[in-house]
């Protein structure tokens, strides 16, 4: 079948206006100087899951594919996903899932359950928070303020978002070396723990979700790399070894699919959909209306300053 072919068929027409909404983490603030922008608070989390579950129609992904494939309205239906695969997903989100019956898709990071990926921006952020100087890429940084911090912080996660994996785990481990507060972890690696809000799944965490009927599991890629940064090799290896290792670890197809930071490409597409997936997400922040590719699909993340909303609660806005 021709590659043209093959994309009208992911094409659908969506009847009504719905909207697939993104979190990552639900857990407290660390008490870290600078930390990543991805965690509601429990408190914050319940009120956008109520105002779902009262005001919205939750639906499955799988479900919301199948109104889509159907011709059927999606007018006011909300996608609940996460990202990433923390562990607060299951002891924190999943039991005020349950509370509402609001349904979920939970994008997991193969190589952060098993442990041989590094959490790249929260390991950063961990070693900006606790050093006062630190050198990277040829420049000196001296930080000590939280501006000097978030600066520092966001001028070395550009750098290292598009770069392999084995250049980040390099920076991050010699970071870890430089910055002065060294302690040695399994791997023999200088860091500092890291915080309970950065805790990831386990094997048998992630089997726990995946055996709620409220749950399905989609691949995030083995390494979280930006696809479209690396070469097609790299790109093709990380989308096919992350659905591989979940699939080998539930015992059952994974059939949906999360780009890494959003960033895809025709290319990416085509692998995406050479490997099966019957949906894969972006992180273009619009609602899902009238034309939409399957397997590009929108999604608006829910920051914890865009779920304080009164508009944003009330109207689930674009």
């Amino acid at each position: 079948m021709r590659w043209a072919d093959r994309l009208r068929r992911t094409s659908l027409i969506a009847k009504g206006t719905a909207r697939i909404v993104l979190f990552h983490r639900v857990a407290p603030p660390t008490s870290l100087a600078i930390e990543p922008a991805t965690a509601l608070t429990p408190a914050l989390f319940r009120n956008v899951i109520s105002e779902i579950a009262e005001n919205h129609t939750p639906l499955s992904l799988q479900a919301l594919h199948s109104r889509l494939r159907g011709g059927e309205s999606v007018e006011g239906c909300v996608v609940v996903t996460f990202d990433d695969g923390f562990a607060d997903n299951l002891h924190t989100a999943l039991p005020i899932l349950e509370e509402f019956q609001v349904p979920a898709t939970i994008y997991v990071t193969s190589g952060f359950i098993a442990r041989d990926v590094q959490l790249m921006e929260y390991e950063l952020a961990q070693i900006v928070a606790t050093s006062a100087i630190l050198e990277f890429a040829q420049r000196t940084w001296k930080i000590e303020s939280p501006a000097e911090k978030k600066a520092c912080y966001d001028s070395i996660r550009q750098q290292l978002k598009p770069a392999s994996q084995a250049t980040r785990s390099e920076s991050i481990q010699r970071l870890w070396q430089e910055s002065g507060r060294q302690r040695s972890d399994r791997q023999g690696l200088d860091r500092q723990p890291a915080p309970p809000q950065f805790e990831l799944l386990t094997v048998d965490q992630l089997r726990q979700l995946d055996a709620s009927e409220l749950i399905t599991i989609g691949a995030h890629t083995h390494a979280h790399l930006v696809l479209t940064a690396v070469s097609p090799e790299q790109a093709k290896h990380d989308i096919a070894s992350g659905k591989q290792w979940l699939e080998t670890q539930l015992r059952h197809p994974v059939l949906d699919f999360a780009y890494p930071y959003g960033a895809f490409d025709a290319n990416i597409q085509k692998c995406v959909r050479g490997l099966g997936f019957r949906t894969a997400v972006t992180t273009v922040r619009e609602p899902l209306s009238g034309n939409c590719d399957v397997l590009a699909l929108p999604r608006i993340e829910v920051n914890a300053q865009r779920a304080q909303s009164t508009e944003f609660l009330s109207g689930l806005p674009g």
